[in-house]
């Protein structure tokens, strides 16, 4: 998911908010509010494909729609709501890259774009998928973590404070200012969130999958 800013004066923070972050009660508030549901797969290619993976994917745990070719895709407005889009066959209109480009744009959410022909079993693309899901899990709780950390902060009256000083937290580095910008703020707690978690990109997915899906 992404988290689009509405139109309003963006806020600034004191330093002094990084301070106080506490990341395991922001992912306890996740968890309590989260909710549960299906993955939502889009398959692209001819309709003999689809009767083989129709079965392969349980509707109980996800979601599945099938068209046949990217363009009626987007025409149709088909791509809306799925996370995850499967090419069953090869693509020679475009490339994989500007496949996922162009659904990215459209969705305006976190989505993986992958291949069958790279995957020599349904077991394996399986596989792909549930890491997928994985990494997409991930990133929106991490969007709607950082999301809720900046309310409370504005809540609590950080923002737009101008009065004293902090000391930069490691990670910042040497700066000008004593105050953050809401975009500065944002990445700096999804940093954190990730070094909370761990320093390795899987170990990461795995704490974080264990920590925010249990």
């Amino acid at each position: 998911m992404k988290i689009i800013p509405q139109d309003r004066t963006q806020s600034v923070f004191p330093i002094s908010c990084l301070e106080n972050l506490n990341l395991p009660d922001a992912i306890s508030r996740y968890n309590r509010k989260k909710s549960d549901s299906r993955t939502c797969i889009t398959f692209i290619g001819p309709e003999s494909d689809s009767e083989i993976l129709s079965d392969a994917f349980p509707s109980h745990d996800f979601e599945s729609r099938f068209c046949p070719s990217l363009e009626i895709l987007l025409r149709s407005g088909l791509y809306q709501n799925s996370n995850i889009f499967v090419f069953t066959k090869p693509v020679h209109t475009t490339t994989e890259s500007d496949a996922s480009s162009i659904l990215s744009n459209r969705c305006q959410t976190k989505i993986k774009v992958l291949s069958w022909e790279d995957s020599p079993s349904v077991e394996s693309l399986k596989k792909e998928i549930s890491s997928a899901t994985e990494e997409i899990a991930l990133f929106n709780a991490k969007e709607i973590i950082a999301e809720d950390i900046l309310n409370r902060s504005r809540e609590s009256g950080g923002d737009g404070s101008k009065e004293g000083t902090s000391k930069t937290p490691e990670g910042l580095g040497a700066r000008k200012s004593d105050h953050l910008d809401e975009k500065e703020f944002r990445e700096f707690i999804r940093v954190k969130l990730e070094s909370h978690l761990d320093s390795s990109p899987e170990q990461i997915l795995s704490k974080a999958i264990e920590i925010i899906k249990r």
